[in-house]
């Protein structure tokens, strides 16, 4: 991730995804992927080593992330707008418009579009702060989108989770913790 703005990460913080940011982007190792995967147990969702089980637990999110583990769950709720809606919600809430060809299905869209938009933007002690509040939910959307809660081919991400980063300030109340492990 690129280096963000002091404006930016205030932001962050406050919607509880400044520990998340500071992580950066996680570097993927296969080998250990496949090793996990196999030593997974989905009837009792525990890796099982020769020291014993274990699992991820909500402490461990909590401990690594920073994430809020407490509150409100997060309010999703996908027939809250209309299909050509969400066009329009982006302008909105992430402040670009994705092209026909950045949409998959009705609410998810490309990755490569945000972080495209992302690198477009400058912030500065100066930008308007609604620039600064859009930027600030794409970074967390991407966030959510490339490691966090990643769809299957980690290439897009469900606008439903800008819907709990609308506001601000509420979004931080949010129990981003349970949503990372569920």
């Amino acid at each position: 991730m690129v280096r963000l703005h002091p404006r930016v990460l205030d932001l962050l913080y406050d919607m509880g995804f400044y520990h998340v940011a500071r992580c950066g982007v996680m570097v993927i190792d296969a080998h250990l992927i496949t090793a996990l995967v196999e030593r997974w147990r989905p009837e009792t969702h525990t890796f099982h080593f020769p020291i014993g089980e274990t699992t991820v637990t909500l402490q461990d999110v909590a401990i690594i992330w920073g994430l809020h583990i407490d509150g409100q769950p997060l309010p999703i709720d996908e027939h809250n707008y209309m299909d050509d809606e969400w066009s329009w919600y982006c302008i909105e809430y992430l402040g670009f418009a994705p092209l026909d060809t950045d949409w998959k299905g009705k609410i998810r869209i490309k990755m490569s579009a945000i972080s495209s938009h992302l690198l477009d933007i400058e912030i500065s002690d100066d930008t308007e702060q609604e620039t600064v509040d859009q930027y600030a939910r794409g970074c967390v959307l991407f966030m959510l989108g490339s490691y966090m809660i990643p769809d299957s081919s980690r290439s897009h991400v469900s606008l439903l989770y800008l819907q709990a980063i609308e506001n601000i300030a509420v979004a931080g109340t949010y129990s981003w913790g349970n949503a990372v492990l569920a």
